[in-house]
């Protein structure tokens, strides 16, 4: 990695005043920093990636899960 690209994302960083994105930031460099890169990660799209940590970051907030009574309430029919 250049010097040069660092320099622009500590620009970047420095810039950003939104709490709540310096921490979206933050856990998706974290997670890219320390997953080891397996079979079946290094044969994702760097995009299929992304989204992979996304949900990662999205299912570490409470409010976006769903009791796993209500999972099976609402999927009866298939259990």
């Amino acid at each position: 990695m250049t010097v040069s690209l660092k320099q622009k994302l500590h620009t970047l960083i420095d810039k950003i005043e939104n709490e709540s994105i310096l921490n979206e930031l933050y856990q998706i460099l974290t997670a890219k920093s320390t997953i080891k890169e397996g079979l079946l990660w290094g044969q994702l799209s760097a995009e299929q990636q992304n989204e992979v940590l996304q949900s990662l970051i999205e299912s570490q907030d409470p409010l976006n899960l769903i009791s796993n009574e209500e999972v099976k309430r609402n999927h009866i029919k298939w259990l």
